[in-house]
């Protein structure tokens, strides 16, 4: 018996004895359907992961949390994927790499079912690593042994504990991993990883307006590789604002008008602190 399932772009097939009265067809095609809606391919976002705050890195392999849902059951099921060995050869990209060794200063490898950080010659347990290397961690593992091409990642603050220059660096990972096929989604409260993002999208439109030599300099002075570089039409930006009742609304940026993400919060803060620092400096040459 072959049956059939329809939606608007894609069609569930199945060879099948009887027909079985289960949601697992309809559910196939919804998703089939929602990734051809979001990526204009049903085969993209081959897999999703949901990446935790540093507890989560932490967790052995053969300690089963008690309980039995939320992001760390998930993600101990992203930590078996990390552990089994490759159903096919994946070549990591050597960029996203670099510049995930660049944030971490350093290494992770497994010795003996344990996360070993290695830095400056020294090794240690991932749990003796700084909050920062425990933060990036998951992904830093997925970044070691999988190519990011049609995978999803959740991944909230990923500047979290990290100096500037090292935030900096995380853009350019997530632009490399953008530019690879993945799709990044993250929060943030950090104005140096917006406007790093920024001056990538930035570079991305002034390539085809300098000439070659002179825009190939320019990336050479500021040590930034033409893989860092973002079309801005692979990002999207929304603000969670808050209103006067105490209630939340998610505000879509437009990111086209200025072709950079917009953060006038950030902004009004920096202006504002600036505005007291020069208040306090002027009071102080009085005196």
């Amino acid at each position: 018996m072959i049956y059939r399932l329809s939606s608007s772009n894609i069609t569930y097939t199945m060879l099948s004895k009887r027909f079985e009265k289960t949601e697992t067809p309809f559910t196939a095609l919804l998703k089939a359907e929602l990734k051809h809606l979001l990526f204009e391919n049903f085969r993209d976002m081959s897999s999703t992961y949901l990446l935790p705050p540093s507890r989560g890195a932490l967790m052995e392999i053969n300690e089963r949390p008690a309980f039995l849902s939320g992001m760390y059951n998930e993600f101990f099921d992203f930590k078996k994927v990390l552990n089994e060995a490759n159903p096919r050869p994946e070549e990591p990209n050597n960029d996203i790499i670099e510049c995930s060794s660049i944030v971490n200063e350093g290494k992770l490898k497994r010795e003996e079912g344990r996360i070993i950080y290695s830095t400056h010659g020294a090794d240690m347990p991932l749990t003796a690593a700084a909050s920062s290397i425990k933060e990036l961690a998951p992904l830093t593992l997925f970044l070691n042994k999988y190519s990011t091409k049609g995978v999803s990642f959740l991944f909230e603050e990923p500047e979290a504990h990290l100096h500037p220059n090292r935030q900096i660096k995380v853009a350019d990972m997530i632009s490399c991993i953008v530019n690879e096929g993945g799709h990044m989604q993250i929060t943030t409260h950090s104005d140096f990883l917006i406007k790093r993002l920024n001056n990538l999208i930035n570079l991305f439109l002034l390539k085809d307006k300098m000439e070659e030599s002179s825009f190939k300099e320019l990336l050479s002075k500021w040590n930034i590789k033409e893989t860092y570089l973002l079309n801005p039409e692979n990002v999207g930006a929304y603000l969670l604002k808050r209103n006067e009742d105490g209630t939340s609304q998610i505000v879509e940026q437009d990111i086209m008008a200025d072709d950079e993400i917009p953060f006038e919060s950030f902004y009004n803060a920096i202006k504002n602190d600036l505005a007291l620092t020069n208040d306090i400096v002027e009071n102080k040459e009085e005196e």
